[in-house]
């Protein structure tokens, strides 16, 4: 039987990096917890905008807080392009 497939994708903002332990915050752990759910060692996906994605299990989840565990890099950080500058000539009057 293969492995299911993680359903909850968690913003951090902790490092991430392979088998770090990342603690949840209140507001986390409830949205893991009651409204995704999920219960300990589900498989998540976790992200920060620094290091990418990670395969993630959770460890521990109480009603305020919890410690998820990071397993493996999914996708590696993709460089943002930068910001474009446009401008509308001026009409000669």
């Amino acid at each position: 039987m293969p492995t299911p497939r993680p359903r909850i994708r968690l913003f951090v903002d902790a490092p991430l990096s392979d088998g770090a332990s990342v603690p949840m915050n209140a507001a986390q752990a409830h949205y893991v917890g009651r409204v995704m759910r999920a219960a300990p060692d589900d498989p998540l996906v976790l992200f920060n905008g620094r290091d990418g994605e990670w395969a993630a299990r959770i460890g521990r989840l109480g009603r305020g807080d919890g410690v998820m565990t990071v397993r493996t890099e999914i996708r590696p950080q993709q460089a943002e392009p930068g910001p474009w500058l446009v401008f509308a000539p001026l009409k000669k009057a």
